[in-house]
């Protein structure tokens, strides 16, 4: 096998590279002793994925963006920069059909008739022109084996995205 005209050059001297480096650092131990030292780290490494894998909340990726907004300005300064332009065009882009712009923030004091919640749904289906032709359920596959409720779901369902 010719390695000076192949690709495989790079890669054999890097193996070598690494290879020298090991032997240059590690010529003091034993063989048991780089063994033994290998396979802790790799069942220590093996136990922080599962750590970071299952752990609620805490991940690798937020931990190190965590380090790097709470001990360098410049990354909060530019974060907070990201972060204020892309809810300013979020807010445009979700908000530049509703006229009206009044959303149910709160759940009202009284419930809305049947009638009002389908007037709803068509008004802000009249709004938007966002197509929803994948991923489209009712939510009455979700909802109890409350007639009312279905039968309320199913024209909502429907006057939503199929008028």
């Amino acid at each position: 096998m010719d390695i000076d005209g192949s690709p495989y050059r790079v890669v054999v001297h890097t193996v070598d590279k690494w290879r020298i480096y090991f032997n240059h650092n590690f010529d003091h131990l034993e063989p048991w002793q780089i063994v033994l030292y290998t396979i802790s780290w790799t069942l220590f490494i093996q136990w922080m994925r599962k750590i970071f894998k299952y752990e609620e909340g805490f991940t690798f990726n937020k931990a190190v963006n965590d380090l790097l907004l709470n001990i360098l300005p410049f990354v909060r300064k530019k974060y907070d920069e990201n972060k204020d332009t892309l809810l300013k065009k979020l807010d445009e882009k979700m908000l530049k059909f509703d006229q009206r712009k009044e959303f149910y923030k709160f759940l009202p004091d009284r419930g809305l008739l049947p009638s009002d919640i389908i007037g709803e749904a068509a008004d802000y289906r009249a709004m938007s022109d966002l197509l929803f032709e994948r991923g489209r359920m009712s939510g009455s596959n979700f909802a109890d084996t409350e007639d009312n409720l279905m039968n309320l779901l199913k024209e909502v369902y429907i006057t939503s995205f199929f008028a």
